[in-house]
């Protein structure tokens, strides 16, 4: 896939970088709150089928019990993708202050 346009300097380059990384921690926010959601709904039907469930297929309750550990597999995988996008944006957010102030003409 061929570059809408090519990097012609640093501060550029980062201002590109600082604007896709805020978009993929609100990704990171979103997986967080659907991953949060699956949680929530099979937990509602376990509670509300639990006993139920029992009786049923053992492969219903396997599904059931899969669903949410995948869920907390995902959360919490979400959770460390955002904290290393809010760690590095931070990080990059200096890197252009320091770009900048250097294009300026001091430190």
């Amino acid at each position: 896939m061929p570059e809408e346009r090519p990097v012609r300097t640093l501060h550029e380059f980062i201002s590109d970088v600082l604007e896709e990384w805020e978009k993929a921690k609100i990704s990171a926010v979103i997986g967080i709150i659907g991953s949060l959601a699956v949680i929530s709904i099979t937990t509602r039907e376990l509670l509300k089928y639990g006993p139920r469930l029992l009786k049923a297929d053992p492969l219903d309750l396997l599904l059931i019990i899969i669903s949410l550990l995948a869920g907390a597999f995902l959360v919490i995988s979400h959770l460390f993708i955002y904290h290393l996008y809010k760690k590095w944006s931070i990080r990059l957010r200096k890197l252009k202050k320091t770009e900048e102030s250097l294009l300026k003409g001091g430190v």
